[in-house]
């Protein structure tokens, strides 16, 4: 795995989910198997974008994240992963917030 991307583990049930650099200005969010492939986005998982307090578009199983605003992806009624300030990620090689259930 490069600094184009970070694979987080989530609580149970949840499988893991992996955020992508794309390019200088979006990022994907996408669930993943314990060997890497891309998984379907379980059905009461939703990324929600904090500045716009709206549900993001699922795009063929993954979500596209712009650099600049912060994401809840939640689960069932709670947040599983915080992600803020995305493009921090990649440039200063920090962490996201996983939350334990």
């Amino acid at each position: 795995m490069s600094q184009q991307e970070q694979t987080l583990e989530l609580c149970e049930p949840y499988p893991s989910v992996r955020v992508t650099r794309v390019n200088d200005d979006v990022a994907r969010v996408y669930f993943v198997s314990p060997t890497g492939d891309p998984l379907a986005a379980p059905d009461d998982c939703h990324l929600y974008n904090c500045a716009t307090e709206r549900y993001m578009p699922l795009y063929y199983g993954e979500w596209l994240i712009s650099w600049v605003s912060n994401y809840h992806l939640i689960g069932g009624d709670r947040v599983l992963l915080r992600i803020e300030n995305p493009r921090n990620l990649f440039l200063y090689n920090r962490t996201m917030h996983v939350l334990s259930p």
